[in-house]
């Protein structure tokens, strides 16, 4: 087996869309994407807690870096991976409300299957048990449920899954 890949590079993806590294100054509007896509998911599971939302998403913007977004030039969310020894590990992907249902999720997340798949990995993410709709596009883009928790769907992505 190949050694864990890198998180997603810097660049183009598609055309019309790359990523680029996080800067200091994105923190404020990576934390407002991450609001605007998860907060309606857990109210509905352990309340929102605003002190502990901080704290948490400050310790995990500091150890997975994410990538910033760029659609037709215009930062529209985010994206974090985690690489593992035998998998990648979407940790978060959110996006501007005003860009969900073009595609730039599924082109990201093949990008990362790809990226996955040249290095003999799979690839895991967690899903609100709540978000039929992202699930419905993990479960399009060939992911299987493989456990859940309280709160979550565990789902992979192998390459021998679809060969």
């Amino acid at each position: 087996m190949n050694p864990p890949a890198a998180p997603l590079p810097v660049g183009p993806v598609a055309p019309r869309l790359r990523l680029r590294a996080v800067r200091a100054s994105d923190y404020d509007r990576v934390y407002a994407w991450h609001v605007a896509a998860f907060k309606t998911h857990i109210e509905q599971i352990w309340n929102w807690n605003e002190d502990w939302q901080q704290r948490d998403f400050a310790a995990l913007f500091a150890a997975v870096p994410p990538r910033i977004v760029i659609y037709e030039g215009t930062a529209v969310g985010y994206i974090q991976i985690q690489a593992r020894a035998n998998d990648l590990h979407l940790v978060n992907i959110a996006l501007d409300e005003q860009v969900r249902g073009l595609g730039l999720g599924g082109r990201l997340i093949g990008m990362l299957q790809a990226r996955a798949a040249a290095n003999d990995q799979g690839v895991t993410l967690k899903v609100f048990k709540s978000n039929s709709r992202a699930e419905a596009l993990y479960s399009r883009l060939g992911f299987l449920r493989c456990g859940q928790t309280a709160a979550h769907h565990r789902m992979q992505w192998l390459q021998s899954m679809i060969s």
